[in-house]
């Protein structure tokens, strides 16, 4: 699992290379609307990156990008980029600099994080102006009787 819980650490490792694989991509116009919002695209920080989907499509629009999860085996398996910078921890714990970052991102995994420590890392590290984006994929609909 890509989140700040060490209880979750394992639970993708062995399996890493085939999620990253499986993962399906963002859409571009997605981060391309991110960084619209933005004065300054010096750094983003994608929380729980596991395989680094995210990660990587943030790099045309940010200059530095710093990815971050618990998960090391994840890690090993996400893309490497000359822009991506990939730190293994918990979400709320970045090692980065305070007020240094212009956009945190967390693409599918907001679930997983401990609120209690999170939101006061990303109120250190956020520079003025900085924008907070997490999403999810759709959930499932149908037409059926229950």
């Amino acid at each position: 699992m890509t989140g700040a819980s060490d209880k979750n650490a394992t639970a993708f490792g062995a399996q890493a290379s085939l999620y990253a694989g499986a993962r399906p991509h963002y859409p571009p116009a997605l981060f391309a609307w991110l960084a619209a919002q933005l004065d300054r695209t010096s750094l983003a920080w994608d929380v729980a990156t596991g395989s680094g989907q995210a990660a990587l499509a943030l790099t045309p629009y940010f200059d530095q990008v710093r990815a971050s999860d618990l998960d090391t085996d994840q890690l090993g398996a996400a893309p490497h980029h000359p822009a991506i910078t990939y730190h293994q921890g918990a979400a709320h714990a970045s090692g980065l600099a305070p007020a240094s970052v212009d956009a945190i991102t967390v693409a599918t995994a907001l679930h997983w994080f401990d609120f209690d420590l999170f939101w006061p890392e990303v109120r250190r590290v956020a520079a003025p102006g900085a924008l907070f984006a997490a999403w999810t994929y759709q959930l499932p609909t149908g037409d059926h009787d229950v």
